[in-house]
């Protein structure tokens, strides 16, 4: 058994490094973008609908973006996608800081900046198994060529995204680990209706950055302790478990608690979702790596689309009951769905099956699978 990485070791690759660095500047750019402007629809429309659609709005445009250009990283060096798509959201993010911006401009603005986002993340995703090799893939960039075959360039959009779906939604593995993966919509709900939740409690846009800060500190916290302590065959072992109890816990908010027990729920729930570190890695594990950064695309899409139209649907339901039942509804669902995707990952993935890996050209990938893991 090959050693296990240490922060350390991952850290010392140069290239990530620059990768880890520029999308953390990357996310945090886009996340207060999205939190002030939530904040200032709230403040001045009061509507928990209206406040979640502007959040929403944020991550509908993935539905274009990931279908027509995420496997952009896939037909061109994907340092360059990668490059590009800051320097365009740069550009659209400072056009949102101009001085008496209409809120209707600023919500298309965002739009059109989170438009660049899918190809930007998808480039990263594919290119980082690249960069670390086995377990240091648990967890400034050279120059890679395509990865996509010439063939493959030359076909249509059209053509190349059913081929996408085919391949994501063809093999059952692949099917129920992106399910895993879309879970995120039901338990990130907390997002959505955030202001109107703290306002419930009596408080403002602090108790607000509070409630969205819990949720991120878990994840920054359990996620590294996860990777680094757990072993890949335990991870994917857990991965059902967890997919539950991160859905469930938020059904304590049916309680009506506090803000300081509130905040305890959704960083717990979070803290559970470091389940996507071994849904994320077993994902990409089964994917060619010349259609890695489409099937990355295609399950990015869900994930967003899927937050989006709970965002909104949240929303609405705030507007006839608690932000606080919604929220626990929204937990119960989710956690019925993760019970099934166990029952269903445990048929295709026995226990003790042997590891799947790669699927071989020109045969159907194994229905035996896989301690295939390491990262989200």
């Amino acid at each position: 058994m090959p050693p296990r990485a240490t922060f350390r070791d991952v850290f010392a690759v140069r290239e990530f490094r620059a990768l880890w660095f520029s999308e953390i500047l990357s996310v945090a750019g886009d996340r207060l973008a999205l939190v002030a402007l939530t904040l200032l629809v709230y403040d001045r429309t009061g509507s928990p609908l209206l406040a979640a659609a502007a959040y929403a709005a944020g991550y509908v445009p993935w539905v274009i973006g990931g279908l027509f250009l995420a496997d952009v990283a896939d037909r061109r060096p994907r340092r360059t996608v990668m490059v590009a798509c800051d320097a365009v959201r740069a550009v659209l993010v400072a056009a949102m800081a101009l001085p008496g911006m209409p809120l209707l401009a600023l919500v298309a603005l965002l739009f059109a900046t989170t438009m660049f986002t899918p190809p930007f993340e998808s480039a990263r995703a594919a290119i980082t198994p690249d960069i670390l090799h086995g377990e240091l893939y648990v967890f400034g960039i050279r120059a890679r060529p395509a990865a996509a075959r010439p063939e493959t360039v030359r076909s249509s959009p059209w053509a190349r995204t059913r081929e996408g779906f085919g391949l994501v939604f063809g093999d059952p593995a692949l099917r129920i680990l992106l399910l895993f993966g879309w879970l995120l919509a039901f338990y990130t709900v907390p997002e959505g209706v955030a202001a109107p939740y703290t306002a419930r409690l009596g408080g403002g846009p602090i108790a607000t950055g509070l409630v969205l800060a819990s949720t991120v500190l878990a994840t920054t916290i359990v996620t590294p302790l996860f990777s680094r302590f757990v072993r890949a065959r335990q991870r994917l072992a857990l991965m059902g478990p967890l997919a539950v109890l991160t859905c469930a816990t938020l059904v304590l908010t049916a309680l009506q608690p506090g803000l300081a027990v509130s905040l305890a729920i959704f960083s717990l729930s979070a803290a559970f979702g470091s389940y996507q570190i071994a849904a994320n890695t077993a994902f990409v594990v089964r994917v060619p790596n010349e259609r890695r950064s489409q099937a990355f695309g295609l399950a990015n899409m869900g994930v967003v689309v899927g937050q989006g139209a709970a965002f909104v649907a949240a929303g609405a339901a705030a507007e006839l009951i608690s932000p606080a039942a919604v929220i626990a509804i929204s937990g119960a669902i989710g956690a019925l769905i993760a019970v099934v995707l166990t029952l269903r990952w445990r048929h295709v993935s026995p226990p003790g099956g042997r590891h799947a890996g790669r699927r071989r050209p020109g045969r159907a990938a194994t229905r035996k699978s896989v301690p295939l893991h390491g990262s989200s």
